[in-house]
């Protein structure tokens, strides 16, 4: 794996925890260990790195309070060393919930590590089987440098995204833009760095490459959702993405009239959405980001049922509950609106327009049958029929896939009721689907 060679240098620094008469077992590991160092991808340190002279225990702190990954090499001595266990794994398990280093355990003997403050966290080898059980000795310890490697490239991935946030914040955009593309390549499913890459680009007027960096994350996304279909964040990112694209083919707009901006991606987002809903429908801000599509399509009715849903999932939100009350307001202007059309065909009921208009506003507030009621009166006269039997078809589309959405989410609004409400004296009625 390439990494790049300008200034800053990155790397994830790794501690060994360890009592001292699992030295061989620890060097065994070191070896295996030996690529990623090689690939300068991760710094090794333990005690025996400590040059003599040294004030051991603040050379052996400060490495501990520094390292990115902390193992804690289990065993029955680990467990009997008042250092090992009573201080460095305390301070590891502090940084552990802190989110500040990743604490791996690996099980190097045979030993009784129930309800130890690390039990609770994955351990390796696999199974958490120890490494001197194994007949093959090489087959556990490659298995557990690459269970490493794939935290490493993590680690690595997340900071050079934040490099690359300070840059960007610093307004150095070549080198933002630079960072975040070895954050991708660490990571190709990374698609925060490909949106944020794609803002960047937008920054420097380059909108060409914008677009091609969020092409390039619907691609890696569309892979993930192949391998992992029933995973709801990968439909949720990847609506987002197609946000980022069209909004990226927006601002190119802005200085090229030759570029076409595509109003069908709106419902492509609105499918992912969907479906993130369907697998997930607990999420708040999935129901949120669908409202906002709704309102784009001009669904209004439905976007305040989305609204709705994201403020019973997250009462105190403030961004919700504004945007909801800014679309209330609309909806009272689509009343007004419609009571001043339904005058106009009092006035007039042979202008085709009118009655198309207030089918459009009555699809803007969720009133579908009497959207078709008011097509049918602009169909009886004679005018524009071809197109006005296309709008009458979306209608009806539209009022069924909601209807079915609907059933959707309460299906799976019901499956967790139990697990999320037992405790809650909220009846699963109450909720707006």
């Amino acid at each position: 794996m390439s990494i790049m060679t300008t200034e800053p240098t990155i790397t994830v620094k790794l501690f060994f925890c360890y009592a001292r008469e699992d030295k061989a077992l620890r060097d065994e590991l070191e070896q295996h260990l030996s690529l990623l160092k090689n690939q300068k991808l991760i710094t090794i340190w333990h005690d025996r790195e400590i040059t003599p002279g040294s004030e051991w225990e603040k050379e052996i702190d400060t490495h501990l309070n520094s390292a990115h990954i902390i193992l804690l090499l289990v065993s029955r001595n680990f467990l009997a060393s008042d250092y090992c266990y009573g201080i460095e794994m305390k301070r590891a398990i502090e940084r552990h919930e802190e989110g500040t280093a990743r604490v791996i355990p690996i099980v190097l003997r045979p030993v009784n590590c129930e309800d130890a403050p690390f039990s609770s966290l994955q351990m390796l080898p696999t199974n958490a089987k120890p490494i001197t059980r194994w007949k093959d000795r090489d087959l556990a310890y490659s298995g557990i440098a690459e269970d490493i490697r794939k935290v490493t490239i993590e680690i690595l991935a997340k900071q050079w995204r934040d490099q690359a946030d300070s840059w960007r914040a610093q307004k150095e955009y070549e080198q933002a833009k630079a960072a975040y593309e070895q954050a991708i390549r660490l990571n190709p499913i990374d698609i925060f760095s490909y949106d944020l890459k794609g803002k960047v680009l937008v920054k420097l007027h380059r909108f060409e490459e914008a677009a091609a960096a969020y092409e390039q994350a619907l691609t890696a996304i569309d892979e993930a959702i192949n391998l992992d279909p029933l995973k709801a964040e990968y439909h949720y990112d990847r609506g987002r993405l197609l946000i980022q694209l069209e909004e990226s083919k927006e601002f190119r707009a802005k200085y090229d009239v030759n570029i076409i901006l595509d109003p069908k991606n709106n419902k492509e987002v609105l499918a992912a959405f969907n479906e993130a809903i369907r697998l997930d429908p607990m999420k708040a801000e999935y129901h949120y980001d669908r409202g906002k599509i709704l309102v784009q399509l001009k669904r209004s009715k439905e976007a305040l049922a989305a609204f709705d849903q994201a403020i019973s999932l997250d009462p105190t939100n403030y961004k919700y509950n504004s945007t909801k009350g800014d679309l209330l307001e609309t909806l009272k202007k689509y009343e007004k609106d419609l009571a001043v059309v339904d005058e106009a065909i009092s006035l007039d009921h042979e202008k085709t327009q009118s009655h198309y208009t207030k089918s459009s506003l009555l699809v803007q507030l969720g009133r579908y049958e009497e959207a078709l009621t008011a097509l049918d009166q602009a169909k009886s006269l004679k005018v524009y029929e071809e197109k006005i039997e296309i709008y009458e078809n979306l209608i009806r589309q539209t009022r069924d896939e909601m209807g079915k959405l609907i059933q959707q989410t309460r299906d799976e609004m019901e499956k967790h009721s139990n697990q999320l409400f037992e405790d809650m004296d909220i009846p699963l009625e109450d909720f707006p689907f």
